[in-house]
């Protein structure tokens, strides 16, 4: 007290723990999750520059998408009825309303990385090119990296090197890969050269791509990719060539790569008609799926309810295919009195309906307000009346 100090209060311990309680600790810790979680999802959205959608390619290369193609699996041709054919006839259409304002018989096809699925898109287009009756050469100018395509070498040793060398005649080069389909013909690559950009700005490519146009032949041309080596640059402005076809992947190409391709492609005479899009999870969005199976990777599972009714359909079928041949190996005719009965049993009309099919009642059933109507004008016969006499009415 001296020292000029004075207890104000005295501290008393505190009844309950200080801050919120359970359930704000639960929404404030539910808020903090969601916001770390949507920080994770924004910085892996901002790290991944794949392109993601089909939009996206066409705004990227700003041309439109000719068709959706999904995964097919494996690299081979497929039988004329095969459903892996359809997305290729879809193009094929495309191409053909391309054709009306604009020469179309030789066909460049590339991708702006390797991966894309331009070897695949090129041997299946020239495959339905020729199912419709027109003559089709494929030709592999990817003097880098040729594939094998099913029963088809585009690397085989004699091809488009020993034809440009003068080794061999161009016609004893092409080579049939199915012998149904007269109409396709591919040719190799032939021996890879060292230097395949000064071999493929020859003149004796434009000579040999323009012999190979002759009688109204569609050629086709598989090519490297554009963003890493400059084969496809010098083919872009070859004057034997019409047009380009780009060859874009899901999941596979980024927008830097998309970009780099589109500013490529604005610097050659050529010009693309379209996208084809592979790795389409989602066919059916892009003019294909159409009574067909769909999956992401041709893993093929039917849609469900068309299988279902398919199969329940088929089951009965079989039953009553079953149920025939045992009443005929029975040899045993329906009875006449049952035959009848079953007749006289069809026509007669359902319970509670007539003929037509509309609702019927009784024939000593009445509606309600008749029945009523019915009963006051009975009430006022036989009532007495004030003005007539008792007698008169007991007469």
């Amino acid at each position: 007290a001296a020292s000029g100090t004075s207890i104000i209060g005295r501290a008393t311990p505190p009844g309950s723990p200080s801050g919120g309680g359970v359930s704000e600790s639960i929404v404030i810790g539910f808020l903090v999750g969601i916001a770390i979680a949507l920080s994770l999802v924004f910085l892996l959205e901002s790290l991944d520059r794949r392109v993601k959608t089909v939009a996206d390619f066409e705004r990227g290369y700003r041309l439109r998408a000719l068709v959706g193609i999904p995964d097919p699996g494996t690299n081979t041709l497929n039988a004329e009825s095969s459903p892996l054919l359809e997305p290729y006839r879809i193009l094929r259409s495309a191409l053909g309303f391309t054709a009306v304002t604009r020469p179309l018989n030789t066909l460049l096809v590339t991708s702006a990385v390797a991966g894309e699925g331009k070897t695949t898109v090129a041997m299946n287009l020239a495959h339905v090119v020729a199912l419709s009756g027109r003559r089709t050469v494929l030709v592999e100018l990817d003097l880098r990296r040729p594939k094998t395509f099913g029963p088809v070498e585009l690397g085989a040793e004699r091809g488009v090197t020993t034809a440009i060398t003068g080794a061999a005649e161009l016609g004893s080069l092409l080579v049939r890969p199915l012998p149904d389909l007269p109409n396709l013909l591919v040719l190799a690559s032939g021996a890879l050269p060292h230097n395949p950009s000064e071999l493929l700005s020859a003149e004796r490519v434009t000579a040999l791509i323009s012999a190979l146009a002759r009688d109204d032949t569609m050629v086709i041309i598989d090519t490297p990719p554009l963003n890493p080596v400059a084969d496809t640059h010098v083919l872009l402005d070859n004057p034997a060539i019409d047009a380009a076809i780009i060859v874009a992947r899901i999941d596979r190409t980024t927008r830097e790569q998309v970009r780099h391709a589109r500013s490529i492609l604005d610097q050659h005479k050529v010009e693309p008609v379209g996208v084809a899009v592979t790795g389409v999870r989602d066919p059916s969005r892009y003019g294909y799926g159409y009574g067909y199976p769909v999956g992401v990777s041709f893993g093929w599972a039917w849609r469900r309810g068309r299988r279902t009714k398919s199969r329940s359909a088929a089951e009965r079928s079989a039953r009553l295919a079953d149920a025939r041949k045992e009443a005929k190996r029975a040899g045993e005719p329906r009875p006449a009195a049952e035959k009848a009965q079953a007749r006289s049993r069809r026509r007669e009309p359902r319970s509670g309906r007539d003929a037509t099919g509309k609702p019927s009642r009784p024939a000593d059933s009445k509606p309600a307000n008749e029945s009523r109507l019915e009963q006051s004008d009975m009430e006022e016969l036989t009532a007495p009346s004030s003005s007539t006499p008792a007698k008169q009415t007991s007469d």
